[in-house]
């Protein structure tokens, strides 16, 4: 006999997070709003000893930056960061596969700059 499944809720993450894919990041809605109103362009960086990866939002676009798409801007934004070179270069899916998770809360760090640790 089937049993019906009762929705209780969507399970979002009300928390600024940063998920990781092969194709680069999504930024969910409280990042957005939080940390990258007004801001066109990312700076990206990554500690190999520690495994942190770093996000310097910017205004303008930068030599060394990223463009963030920012999708439904005026209502529940949400952002993509396409780093597939990133991505690839830094091994970071590697060591996401140790964690096994894809979505990382978002801390201040020094300078602006926004940190996931990956593990």
């Amino acid at each position: 006999m089937f049993k019906k499944y009762q929705r209780t809720g969507r399970g979002r993450i009300d928390l600024p997070s940063i998920s990781i894919s092969a194709m680069g990041f999504r930024l969910n809605q409280s990042c957005i709003s939080k940390y990258f109103e007004g801001k066109s362009h990312v700076e990206l960086f990554f500690d190999e000893e520690k495994n942190i990866v770093g996000f310097l939002p910017l205004s303008e676009a930068s030599q060394d930056s990223f463009p963030l798409k920012i999708y439904r801007p005026d209502s529940s934004p949400s952002g993509v960061i396409h780093a597939k070179v990133f991505i690839k270069e830094t091994r970071i899916l590697d060591i996401m596969k140790e964690v096994d998770r894809s979505s990382f809360l978002v801390r201040e760090g020094e300078e602006g700059m926004l940190l996931i640790s990956l593990v």
